[in-house]
Order: C-alpha cells, then sequence, then structure tokens
C-alpha cells in the first residue's frame, strides 16, 4: 500500500500543471482577502475563507479524476489488482495520496491567518477549528472523486462528473431556507455538504459534522470497490 500512496504522490508533485493551479489558488486567495481587508471590517476567520474553501475543493478533482480513469484506460488496472495487494487497501492508498495533497495545498492558506491575526481579533483555536473542518470535508470529497473515477475511462469526464457533484452538494444549501416541506427540510439538511462544514465555524468542535464527513468517505471508497468489482466482472 505504500508504494501505491509513494506512486500517486509522485504522479502529482511531478505535474507542473498542478503547480500553475496551486499558484493560481493561492494567487486568488491573496486578491481575495486584500479586498475583504479593505472593504470591511473583519469579524469572523468563517466569512473571509467561505469562498476559498470553495475554490480548494475545486482542486480535488483535478487530483481524484487520473485515479482509476488512467488505470482503465491504459490497461494497468489489472496490473493493479494483480500485486497481491487488496481492493480496498488501494482505495484507501489512492484517497489518502489525494488527501495528502489536498491538505498540503491547504496548509499553504494559513498564511493568510496570520495577517489576519495582526489586523483583528482572530484566534488559533477559532482558525485551527475551522482547518480541521477543511481537513474533514476535503477527506469525504477526495473519496467522492476516487468514486467517480472508478465510473470512468476518461478523466476529463470523472472531472465533470466531480465538480457537478460538488455543485449539486453546494444547490442543497441555497435551497434548503426556499424549502416549505419540513421533512424534505430535514432529509436534505443531513446530506447537505456544506451545512455541515459550517457547523466549524462558530469555534467549537461539532461531533456530528466530523462523524458525516469520515462516514460519508467510507461509503465513497465502498461504493468505488464495488464500482471496481462490476468494472473487472465485465472485463472477464
Amino acid at each position: 500500500m505504500q508504494a501505491i500512496i509513494k506512486r500517486e504522490l509522485h504522479s502529482y508533485f511531478h505535474n507542473m500543471f498542478l503547480y500553475g493551479m496551486a499558484a493560481a489558488l493561492m494567487l486568488y486567495a491573496g486578491l481575495y482577502l486584500g479586498d475583504v481587508l479593505f472593504s470591511q471590517e473583519i469579524g469572523s476567520v468563517r466569512a473571509v475563507y467561505t469562498e476559498i474553501v470553495y475554490i480548494l475543493l475545486l482542486f480535488i478533482p483535478l487530483l481524484t479524476m487520473n485515479s482509476f480513469s488512467q488505470e482503465k484506460n491504459q490497461g494497468t488496472d489489472r496490473l493493479l489488482f494483480s500485486s497481491g495487494v487488496r481492493m480496498q487497501s488501494v482505495i484507501f492508498a489512492k484517497c489518502f495520496a489525494a488527501f495528502l495533497t489536498f491538505s498540503l495545498f491547504a496548509t499553504l492558506t494559513l498564511l493568510l491567518p496570520m495577517i489576519l491575526m495582526t489586523l483583528s481579533g482572530i484566534y488559533w483555536t477559532e482558525v485551527l477549528l475551522l482547518y480541521l473542518g477543511v481537513l474533514l470535508l476535503g477527506a469525504a470529497v477526495c473519496a467522492f472523486g476516487v468514486w467517480v473515477s472508478s465510473m470512468s475511462r476518461h478523466a476529463f469526464r470523472a472531472l465533470l462528473v466531480s465538480v457537478a457533484g460538488l455543485f449539486a452538494w453546494w444547490i442543497i444549501d441555497v435551497l434548503l431556507p426556499h424549502l416549505n416541506n419540513v421533512l424534505l427540510q430535514k432529509l436534505l439538511s443531513c446530506i447537505s455538504l456544506f451545512g455541515h462544514f459550517a457547523e466549524f465555524g462558530g469555534g467549537l468542535f461539532s461531533y456530528s459534522a466530523a462523524v458525516y464527513f469520515l462516514s460519508a468517505a467510507a461509503l465513497f471508497q465502498i461504493l468505488t470497490a464495488q464500482s471496481l468489482r462490476m468494472w473487472r466482472q465485465r472485463r472477464i
């Protein structure tokens, strides 16, 4: 499993396109922060980072789009699953490698709270809880992206479906205040990705949100395993 993680990390960090996207992310975050600093008083770090988190999440489909789609397209999936490593271990290794890379790029934006702390009453506890929420959210989205990649032979198609899935999750939060059906509202709030993330913005640790993100990550890994089993059965 360690060999697969190293292989995935090697492919990520030898990709100049990825570095370009990371640079664009930092540039956007810096410009957005500068606009906030000069246009309004800072009262909450979550208010500043809400849009930056959305941009961070759009970075994940770029990481996961090749996870299994490239293996299928190049025919290396047979070699991968005949190497003696359990399928679930392979899936976990790919999710973990994507999560590590996402965590590294997310950590780069910690430079921004250091600036905010010198200009406002923002505390490290609030920042760290927010970043814990970002990492848990990222773990769930990484597993989602790997699952989407396992269902396609084309990386670009996996990228589009992953982005569309994130957009659908975002639409849920937009629609919730406008729903009159209480039962439907409660059901959608239970599966709301960004709604659970917002629970970390009040400076308190949310056990329910943490369980939701970890459960979502585990569920998508199970779905990935099922998708790959069906793919292998069709090829036999």
